[in-house]
């Protein structure tokens, strides 16, 4: 194949997608190669789509570059796959986004996945925008410019219920609250901020006040600020 735009790490581009009576699978991407140079252009399968890239999406979850902690590299076998819509269905994995992302509603991840923002938005006109039930989510941002925000009156930017965030960059906002801990039914939350930035809230951080509830914020990093209280 030969694209009109130029493949990069950070912004690959869409080559072949699902439809009518086909289904792209993983190992159909090695059927596609780059006519300008196979070894730079890489094809990728995933979300159902081949994308061509120049080269793997690199960088630790933490965001610094000459990070060396394990924990915070991928395990082995893993990279970081493109994706351009949010589904509730996301296999376990570590995903990127290449491009700004509108929720009608809440985008509710039914595995545990770790996404870089990668320098974009994911704006809901629904709240929560994104709720984290019984998984794990760990958010992060190679260039620090992205945004999670739910923009309904009342709006929350996160709501964990049951489940654990991972917040190491990013900014979330909600005209209500930043990150939401549910009290409801003795869940167990847990929110550990690394890094990022929870602001424009009316409540940047709520952690409700149900005895039964099990609630622990951990804060090692990162800024809450501009927020009601």
């Amino acid at each position: 194949v030969t694209t009109g735009l130029t493949p990069t790490s950070d912004s690959p581009v869409k080559i072949a997608m699902s439809g009518g009576s086909y289904t792209l699978k993983e190992g159909d991407e090695k059927h596609f190669t780059s006519d300008k140079d196979s070894t730079t252009y890489q094809s990728v399968y995933t979300g159902g789509a081949i994308w061509l890239s120049a080269g793997d999406h690199e960088h630790p979850i933490c965001g610094d570059k000459n990070c060396t902690k394990d924990e915070h590299k991928l395990p082995e076998g893993q990279k970081w796959q493109p994706v351009s819509t949010l589904t509730d269905g996301m296999a376990e994995g570590y995903y990127y986004l290449t491009g700004e992302i509108t929720l009608n509603d809440t985008w509710s991840p039914k595995n545990s996945v770790t996404l870089c923002l990668n320098g974009h938005s994911i704006t809901s006109a629904g709240s929560p925008a994104i709720k984290v039930t019984n998984v794990t989510l760990t958010l992060c941002d190679c260039k620090n410019t992205g945004t999670v925000s739910a923009t309904a009156d009342g709006g929350r930017g996160v709501c964990i219920k049951g489940g654990t965030l991972n917040l190491y960059g990013g900014t979330v906002t909600g005209k209500q609250y930043g990150v939401y801990m549910e009290v409801l039914n003795g869940a167990t939350n847990t929110f550990d901020m690394y890094g990022g930035t929870i602001q424009g809230c009316y409540t940047g951080v709520y952690m409700g006040s149900r005895t039964d509830a099990a609630n622990a914020f951990n804060m090692s990093g990162g800024t809450i600020t501009g927020n009601g209280i």
